[in-house]
């Protein structure tokens, strides 16, 4: 009996050793498909969740190198596991808050763009709008010959300039330069433009234009903006140049007899926009055949290269000297803008760049 009792022991014994051998390969194989899933969750983690979860998974795994019983080792195992899986869980979880938050970003990326893609639309009409008030080419007259060019920054620019008619022999014409860049300047300088011209045609002296205009644009100004202009009438019929400069850049007279550019003098007359009901003085040039004044804003002289050194009047008046007499005003006026531009490359452009060139080609019939 206790023979047949050792021999059902030991028979019971080699099944529960192969049953422990069974769950031990059983759970080997739980490791491998549970460490293969985890490995594949990682990867879906950024650099820095995908390394610690593994840092993690040798840790736990590496547990089954060492001896101990095996109980003991599993259930260690398994709760180091479980450690991952919290960890794991948790990184996800952030993971998952951010790529929501990426997403919500990316959402509203795509509304700002498509909202900027309407904008930039409509400051292209903006601009193909504002490129339409400039002044056609007047027909070829005998007592002068005028080109003006503008280039702006921006989408649309500030600066303007201008020359009409009054009547059969005088040529009124305006430079202007209005405070501020983009869209505001823009609709300030299309008031400003309309308001002189119309009111040019209709008075018959400068000095009165600008003020009709100054009290116009001063009435509504909430804003407070301003601008700076010169406005010039030419008698066809004398030479005689009659013009208000309103706080604007004094332009050049380059006379035909000695070539050298000479600024108009100052006079100390103040922006418009800036108060009501201002006085604004007058004076005449008398203009001989041949002699050249050139108009311009101050994004000419004070264009800036990469060295942050300006433009200035000396390289100005060096350009306008080298001129001289024998190029059109439409040379003259292409290449103050194209040196100007050239001189600014790699630098961000500061401002508009506007000139106006007029020469007084001699009297016409009286």
């Amino acid at each position: 009996r206790i023979a047949e009792a050792f021999t059902v022991f030991r028979r019971n014994a080699l099944l529960l050793a192969e049953q422990g051998e069974a769950i031990e390969r059983q759970r080997r194989r739980q490791e491998r498909v549970i460490r293969r899933q985890l490995q594949r969750l990682a990867e879906t983690l950024d650099d820095e969740g995908r390394d610690q979860v593994l840092a993690d998974l040798d840790t736990a795994m590496g547990g089954s190198t060492h001896g101990g019983d095996r109980r003991s080792k599993a259930d260690s195992e398994l709760s180091m596991l479980a450690a991952v899986l919290e960890g794991m869980s948790a990184r996800i979880t952030t993971q998952h808050h951010r790529l929501t938050q990426l997403i919500k970003d990316l959402q509203d990326s795509i509304i700002t763009r498509e909202r900027l893609a309407g904008l930039e639309q409509e400051l292209e009409i903006a601009r193909d709008l504002q490129l339409s008030f400039m002044p056609r080419p007047l027909p070829a007259h005998v007592s002068y010959a005028i080109q003006g060019r503008m280039q702006a920054a921006k989408e649309v620019g500030g600066d303007f300039f201008d020359y009409f008619m009054i009547d059969d022999h005088r040529l009124g014409f305006v430079v202007a330069d209005v405070s501020g860049k983009g869209v505001p300047a823009a609709l300030f300088m299309a008031i400003s433009r309309t308001l002189i011209k119309a009111t040019a045609l209709t008075t018959q002296s400068p000095a009165k234009t600008v003020s009709d205009v100054n009290t116009f644009l001063a009435a509504d100004n909430e804003q407070m903006m301003f601008v700076t202009l010169f406005h010039g009438v030419l008698d066809c019929r004398t030479g005689a140049l009659t013009y208000v400069n309103a706080g604007h850049n004094p332009p050049y007279l380059v006379p035909a007899a000695t070539g050298v550019p000479e600024p108009l003098p100052r006079f100390g007359d103040p922006a418009l926009a800036i108060a009501e009901d201002l006085e604004f003085t007058e004076h005449t040039l008398n203009l001989q055949p041949r002699d050249l004044v050139f108009l311009f804003t101050d994004g000419v002289t004070e264009a800036f290269n990469i060295k942050g050194e300006a433009y200035g009047e000396g390289r100005l008046e060096a350009l306008l000297a080298k001129l001289k007499e024998a190029a059109t005003v439409e040379e003259i006026s292409g290449n103050v803008v194209d040196e100007v531009l050239a001189f600014e490359v790699g630098a961000d452009r500061a401002d508009d760049t506007t000139c106006v060139a007029l020469r007084y080609l001699g009297p016409d019939s009286p």
